[in-house]
């Protein structure tokens, strides 16, 4: 709980020194791609594929100037990917079964970000980077033959990670859209237990402010 107590401090802690800023908000929706990795293998799971997801949320714009904010987002994500299971003969090495199973993973995700805006051409874009909690929500794995082969006892119910990604804004309509494309890289790993594996994501989203 420790990093998720840093995390809301700070958020706090920026929203009174930007109390006199002009605060902008919205909510975003995209797709999610989660790619992990594995490090050690087990009897049965020899590798990970991410599927696509899906998230949405909001986000609070904390800025004085036009060119350096504070971002606070708030998303439920919803991520999804595939094991790879191959059963195998431990005497001859010969694989007899060659299987896969889909994974569900749903998170809240909070992050803190600093955003660096620019114009190119009259074509507002923007950077940012920052800390990120996933928090673990629910989880879920398909059955084969009676066996899911996904402990989700063992998974880490907080993870902690940095994100960093570019954007644009635009005008359409009289309303002001803007999306993004992010990378998240998680510091821990996905489970506590073997095997290992640890986990990036990418994320694309569109949003409005409101």
């Amino acid at each position: 709980m420790k990093p998720l107590c840093i995390l809301v401090l700070i958020s706090i802690t920026s929203s009174l020194l930007f109390s006199q800023a002009k605060i902008a908000y919205g909510v975003k929706a995209g797709a999610t791609i989660i790619n992990p990795t594995v490090f050690t293998q087990t009897r049965y799971l020899r590798d990970m594929d991410g599927r696509v997801g899906s998230l949405l949320g909001l986000f609070l714009e904390y800025h004085e100037d036009e060119t350096v904010s504070l971002v606070t987002e708030l998303y439920y994500v919803h991520r999804l990917m595939d094991n790879i299971i191959l059963k195998y003969d431990y005497n001859t090495g010969e694989i007899y079964q060659d299987l896969s199973n889909k994974v569900s993973l749903d998170y809240l995700n909070i992050s803190l970000l600093a955003k660096f805006s620019f114009s190119i051409y009259s074509q507002k874009l923007y950077g940012f980077v920052g800390p990120a909690l996933d928090i673990e929500v629910d989880s879920a794995a398909e059955l084969i033959e009676g066996n899911n082969y996904f402990d989700k006892n063992s998974l880490n119910t907080i993870k902690y990670a940095i994100k960093f990604g570019i954007g644009t804004e635009f005008e359409s309509m009289g309303e002001i859209f803007l999306t993004d494309f992010s990378y998240q890289f998680d510091f821990n790993r996905m489970s506590q237990r073997s095997p290992r594996i640890t986990v990036s994501s990418f994320d694309i989203k569109i949003g409005v402010f409101l």
